[in-house]
């Protein structure tokens, strides 16, 4: 090909004409906005440091240390779980609040946080909570199991295997943790039906409030739908769900099972069902065997939407989302 029959030369590209990505509209991020799979996998990526794997942060638990009011313990607990118990509410300032402040006043402040940090009347819970002393740990039963009866036999033994969890940013002398406080962790023997209480009383308490949002005209409220199942099997599920009203963005809601079985050698549901109003797949949560007899009671006292057989939820705001999220994170956890 002759130099002057190039394209570049006989066909010149001018820059407005320059192919570009197209911008996301309103639409598009509206599709994913109340999306919890979407939300979740968006979230930052993390490392478990039980287990060492990388995963979004939305999926793990947040741990952090407590200290009993009337021993010098540090209990390592899940934190995000025990916020009404404990009393602690996140800090209020944001990272651009922080990146406003004087420069000097900010360099003060940051001496004092660590001067404190390292002396024992820092080593209070609420002091803990403000700074950024989270661990991000995966609700997992098996690893947590594991890690009990580790630390139940090395109870005598000069290093406790919870110290491993502590990044070395944490500890002496890059961090606040001397080696008097490694050596108060504590580590509570039952931590995996502990975890499992909390849990399940988490989501009591958020499903509650979700469905107090019922009836408001607000045009982004949550999406509840009674499902009507005549027994309890995957047929008798699949049957009930194609009477329901198709909605917009139905793909992105749950199914809640309130009926559990009448014997134990029933048959548990399928983790995932199909919609036919959509021709795709939904989780399933069986609440009546992932809760205990005492949460499933208190759930179905608190709303006469909690004693039907099944329910179709889909979530319109952020607190949906969040509650789908800890749906899936029960669920695994329960499933080991």
């Amino acid at each position: 090909m002759a130099p002057t029959h190039s394209p570049l030369i006989t066909h010149p590209r001018t820059p407005h004409l320059k192919i570009r990505k197209k911008a996301a509209t309103t639409d598009d991020y509206g599709r994913l906005q109340y999306n919890p799979w979407a939300q979740a996998l968006a979230s930052d990526t993390r490392a478990c440091v039980l287990t060492g794997a990388r995963m979004p942060r939305s999926l793990m638990g947040k741990w952090g240390m407590v200290r009993k009011p009337d021993t010098d313990k540090l209990y390592m607990l899940p934190v995000e779980l025990l916020m009404d118990s404990l009393g602690w509410r996140p800090s209020k300032n944001t990272k651009k609040a922080r990146r406003n402040q004087d420069a000097n006043k900010e360099a003060a402040t940051s001496e004092e946080n660590v001067s404190d940090l390292q002396s024992d009347s820092a080593l209070d819970r609420r002091r803990f909570f403000d700074q950024p002393m989270t661990l991000y740990m995966a609700y997992l039963k098996n690893p947590i199991r594991r890690l009990s009866e580790k630390v139940e036999l090395s109870a005598n033994a000069k290093k406790s295997p919870i110290a491993r969890l502590l990044s070395f940013r944490w500890r002496s002398p890059h961090g606040p943790f001397t080696p008097r406080d490694v050596e108060r962790l504590t580590w509570s023997k039952d931590m995996p039906s502990l975890l499992a209480r909390q849990m399940g009383s988490d989501i009591v308490k958020k499903l509650t409030s979700a469905v107090q949002r019922l009836g408001t005209t607000e045009p982004t409220a949550d999406i509840w739908r009674a499902v009507n199942m005549q027994h309890y099997s995957d047929a008798a599920l699949s049957s009930a769900l194609e009477c329901l009203e198709p909605v917009q963005q139905m793909e992105c809601g749950v199914v809640l099972v309130l009926d559990g079985p009448k014997s134990s050698d029933a048959e548990p549901l399928a983790d995932l069902t199909m919609l036919p109003q959509v021709r795709k797949r939904v989780p399933v949560f069986d609440l009546a065997q992932l809760l205990s007899e005492s949460d499933l009671a208190s759930l179905r006292q608190a709303d006469p939407w909690f004693q039907k057989p099944a329910l179709f939820y889909k979530p319109n705001t952020a607190s949906g989302v969040d509650l789908v999220i800890s749906l899936w994170k029960f669920q695994r956890y329960i499933a080991g």
